[in-house]
């Protein structure tokens, strides 16, 4: 299995689940894949040493508690599907250099509906606002500050794909998106390449 920009990787080996995001795809083989990710260590970063062998991802997974879910692209032109997969990295390089690791937005996961209502609609909106100025230049270069793992990566689809992209707009409150959550919403929505147990 060969991994692509924007594939979206769930682990659930402990709980609560750890939510990655392929930021640019390997050649023939995965340990030159870069993914993105946020913890408690380093924020939103990259990490490049990845390997896959025999199902099993070497960066916080296990071939049991593991899932890879990818969009549709083939439903795009090619030239907008190539556009969007460079926004998708372009957007997830200013989260990365914006934001920081929020461990209680981690907790505010439980306390919350994750389902994409007002609240929802109106942070983005305002992520959106913030990120417009940043690249006006009239604004510092910070658009959002705290995320949790699943945030960071649901909002990158987000802010590049209108609610009316389907199934591209992951359709779920970033804020209060656990990651076992947002892997049942990605199998019904999109391509699993890696199915777990469980």
């Amino acid at each position: 299995m060969k991994f692509q920009t924007g594939d979206i990787a769930i682990s659930l080996v402990e709980w609560p689940g750890h939510v990655m995001m392929c930021y640019s795809g390997g050649d023939e083989y995965s340990d030159k894949t870069i993914i993105i990710h946020a913890n408690n260590a380093n924020n939103f970063h990259k990490v490049t040493q990845m390997f896959e062998r025999d199902g099993s991802i070497g960066y916080m997974f296990d071939s049991d508690r593991h899932w890879i879910f990818r969009p549709p692209w083939g439903h795009l032109a090619p030239d907008l599907a190539a556009q969007r997969l460079r926004e998708l990295q372009s957007v997830a390089d200013a989260i990365a250099h914006s934001a920081t690791y929020g461990a209680y937005r981690a907790f505010r996961l439980f306390a919350g509906d994750s389902s994409f209502g007002a609240g929802a609609r109106e942070r983005l909106e305002k992520y959106k606002r913030r990120r417009a100025l940043v690249l006006a230049g009239g604004a510092p270069g910070k658009f959002v500050t705290k995320v949790s793992c699943a945030e960071a990566v649901i909002l990158a689809y987000q802010i590049i794909f209108s609610e009316q992209d389907k199934p591209f707009f992951i359709n779920k409150d970033a804020a209060h998106t656990m990651p076992g959550t947002l892997k049942d919403w990605l199998e019904a929505n999109w391509e699993t390449v890696s199915r777990g147990k469980g």
